[in-house]
This record gives C-alpha cells, sequence and structure tokens, in this order.
C-alpha cells in the first residue's frame, strides 16, 4: 500500500512539465543516499518488487523495495509553472493549514481551482473570480495536496 502511494506521488509529480524539482533522494537501509536529477530521468516505475529508473541517457537503475527506507525532493521541490511572458505564480496560505488556505495570484481568466489529493484524484473543484480566494479545507484529510489554475500549480500541506 506505501508502494502504490509513493510510486502515485512520484508520477504526478514528474507529470508537471514545468516541475522544477532538482533532485530525487533514495535512501537506503544502510543509510547511504542515492541522489537522481529528475530532469535526466525519463521513467520512474515499480516491477515486481524493484523500483526501476530509467534515464534518457539509456542506462538504468533497480532498487529493491525492500532496501529503501525513504524517498524524498530536496528542498528546492517547486511544482509552480512560471508561463513566459506573464507575472502569475499562485501562493498558498498558511501553509501547512488547518482549517482553510488563501490562493492569491489567480490569473485574471481563470473559472476553476481544483484540488489534488497526491494520488492525483481531484477532490475539490472551486469556482473562482481572479484575484484571491479562501477555501474550506476543514472536509480535506491531513496530507499533501495539490492546487491548479489554469496550468498555475502550486502545493499545500493540510494537517
Amino acid at each position: 500500500m506505501m508502494t502504490k502511494r509513493i510510486f502515485f506521488l512520484i508520477l504526478f509529480l514528474l507529470a508537471f512539465k514545468a516541475m522544477n524539482a532538482q533532485k530525487l533522494v533514495i535512501r537506503l537501509q544502510d543509510t547511504s543516499e542515492n541522489i537522481e536529477t529528475l530532469n535526466e530521468i525519463r521513467k520512474l516505475y515499480f516491477s515486481g518488487n524493484d523500483l526501476k529508473i530509467d534515464f534518457h541517457s539509456g542506462a538504468d537503475d533497480t532498487y529493491a523495495v525492500a532496501d529503501i527506507r525513504k524517498l524524498y525532493f530536496t528542498e528546492t521541490v517547486s511544482v509552480f509553472e512560471n508561463n513566459p511572458g506573464t507575472n502569475y505564480h499562485l501562493k498558498v496560505y498558511p501553509n501547512p493549514s488547518d482549517d482553510y488556505i488563501l490562493v492569491a495570484g489567480i490569473p485574471e481568466n481563470i473559472l476553476t481551482i481544483d484540488i489534488y489529493r497526491n494520488d492525483g484524484q481531484c477532490v475539490l473543484k472551486i469556482g473562482t473570480e481572479s484575484g484571491n480566494i479562501k477555501i474550506d479545507t476543514c472536509q480535506l484529510a491531513s496530507g499533501l495536496y495539490f492546487i491548479n489554475a489554469g496550468g498555475f500549480t502550486s502545493k499545500f500541506i493540510k494537517r
């Protein structure tokens, strides 16, 4: 079950074309770490009990799931999309949140905001006007969420 969640999280994050995440860190049970640059990864998937990574160079790596202690991204992970010619990017605060979030920087022509769980399932669709919006997050379970407004994306953590 945990393997499936990690897999969906990684796939969801890799799907954003403008994702600026720098590195994927694979911490093994022996506490050693293998660090992979995300823009060099072509495909990341599970096969049987192995995590497989195919690189654009044609090389590949395989890790036994039982040998992996933790998978995470370096702290420079950012999933906002910076479209050339615009000054828009979403700001979400407070982050982490308890009961609500404020979303600022919504472009003028955006009519809805979508909120996705870390497994990629859309959990909220909210009608909006441009500018700022307050969103009630009480009904959301604790976890990592992604907000998408017209191709502009940000993330927040619900406690």
